[in-house]
């Protein structure tokens, strides 16, 4: 968490409810408003009032977003499962090292190339099984969408940063590797 002016500015991935965290990063990817704009659309996402970024001189602000960090990718560790509502979902066994299974990455990149607003919830829904499912009713894309709304009301950006990451980075390593265009 930061402070400017006196109000506190929740700053941190584990501050941020993964509904906050797509709505950032669906703002940070609106090329048709410039950075400064996006940054005070985010402040304001995040209880920043207009009228405190409007007495704001350019300095300050240029200040006030050096101090924010919520799109750096988390250096928390894998969560392996959690619990909501009762009902446990798993993305790996613990002792195991995490991988992405081929039908997830299929799903994901078929979800990116719809354009969906919702891609960060969409990566932990691929990822994170309900244990009572089979795995061909975990791809059942209404579940999915259930799942993905449910994790966007009830995890922390902190979960879903460090499966993100791992993703981009493997997907790059992966592409450069294979010369896939």
């Amino acid at each position: 968490m930061i402070v400017v002016k006196g109000i506190e500015l929740r700053n941190e991935a584990d501050e941020i409810t993964l509904n906050e965290f797509e709505k950032i990063f669906n703002i940070l990817q609106n090329d048709e408003i410039g950075k400064l704009e996006q940054y005070i659309k985010i402040f304001q996402l995040l209880g920043i009032d207009e009228n405190v970024l409007d007495e704001m001189d350019e300095t300050e602000l240029v200040d006030f977003i050096k101090q924010f960090n919520v799109m750096r990718m988390s250096d928390t560790e894998l969560i392996p499962s959690f619990e909501i509502n009762g009902r446990k979902y798993v993305a790996y066994n613990e002792g195991e090292e995490f991988k992405f299974k081929t039908k997830s990455i299929i799903e994901i990149e078929r979800y990116a190339k719809k354009g969906g607003e919702h891609y960060p919830s969409h990566i932990m829904a691929c990822v994170f099984k309900d244990v009572e499912l089979t795995n061909n009713e975990h791809f059942v894309s209404a579940h999915l969408e259930h799942k993905a709304k449910l994790f966007r009301e009830h995890i922390k950006a902190s979960v879903a940063t460090p499966y993100i990451s791992i993703l981009a980075q493997r997907t790059l390593k992966a592409l450069e590797s294979a010369k896939i265009d």
